[in-house]
Formats: structure tokens, sequence, C-alpha cells
């Protein structure tokens, strides 16, 4: 299955000439979700460790253009 990310610094680069909060407002949404699940003090404790990433993907099935490539 072919998968296409953009990383955090790629996202931060599109979305930041766009508005200087885009990126920051898209990873609130996302920390507000992990919330419903994990404790704010397990999610600080996992965000100081560094031990995460945030990505952009899009994954498809696998088409005949790509097996020709």
């Amino acid at each position: 299955m072919p998968k296409f990310t953009l990383n955090q610094g790629e996202m931060i680069e599109i979305l930041d000439p766009l508005n200087q909060q885009s990126y920051d407002r898209l990873q609130g949404a996302l920390e507000k979700k992990i919330c419903e699940v994990l404790s704010e003090k397990k999610w600080l404790e996992i965000w100081e460790d560094g031990s995460w990433n945030v990505e952009m993907s899009i994954t498809f099935n696998n088409i005949e253009e790509l097996q020709n490539a």
C-alpha cells in the first residue's frame, strides 16, 4: 500500500506563510483528542520525552501505474 507523508517541518513550511498559527491550531486540536484518552499529565510526560511526531499521510491501494514504475 503506497504511503506519502508530510512531516511536521514540511507542514509548518506550507502553513506558516498562510497564517502563523495554522500549524499550532492543528496540533492543539490533535492534543485535545489525545487528552480525551490520556491525562494531561501523561501527555506532558510524552511531550517532554520527545518520543512523538506529527505527520500527515495519504495511503491507498496499489495501482497498476505504480507497479509499472
